[in-house]
């Protein structure tokens, strides 16, 4: 039904206060998944596209969830959510978009380029929680999710 408990989860966040904040929140909600924190989008994009080796890498490069911050240096979040959209082996993966902004020009651009929630980043552990116990409900428990192509 939705993602599975193997099922890899790619965040991609620059802050590690924030890396730190989201896999404890995920480890506390009971998420158990295999997590890859990245810190920019070019690390992001070498991952899912395979353009340099890296531990865990080959099948784990389709993640079952990718947790993206919008706002990076260099390569942006928006940016990767393009480029995984525009992928046919990729596209089908759920991408989360967290970011601070609640500009409504970002949250029209990511829905446009794919995303498939868009959601602000709370305040406080307890805030990081929450919206993690949201997630697993949504993405693991309630959606029906596609499984990767076979390419």
């Amino acid at each position: 039904m939705g993602i599975t408990s193997e099922e890899l989860i790619l965040i991609m966040e620059d802050d590690q206060d924030t890396v730190g904040l989201l896999v404890e929140s995920l480890r506390q909600v009971g998420v158990s998944n295999p997590i890859v924190p990245l810190e920019t989008g070019e690390d992001a994009l070498d991952y899912l596209f395979s353009r340099e080796e890296r531990e865990g890498s080959g099948s784990a490069r389709h993640p079952g969830m990718i947790l993206i911050d919008l706002n990076m240096p260099g390569t942006d979040g928006r940016e990767v959510l393009s480029a995984i959209k525009e992928d046919e082996a990729l596209r089908d993966i759920p991408v989360i978009v967290l970011s601070s902004s609640l500009d409504e020009r970002d949250i029209q651009a990511c829905y446009a380029h794919g995303a498939n929630s868009y959601l602000q980043k709370p305040v406080g552990p307890a805030g990081y929680v929450n919206m993690m116990r949201w997630i697993k409900n949504f993405w693991f428990e309630v959606v029906a999710v596609p499984r990767p192509k076979a390419v």
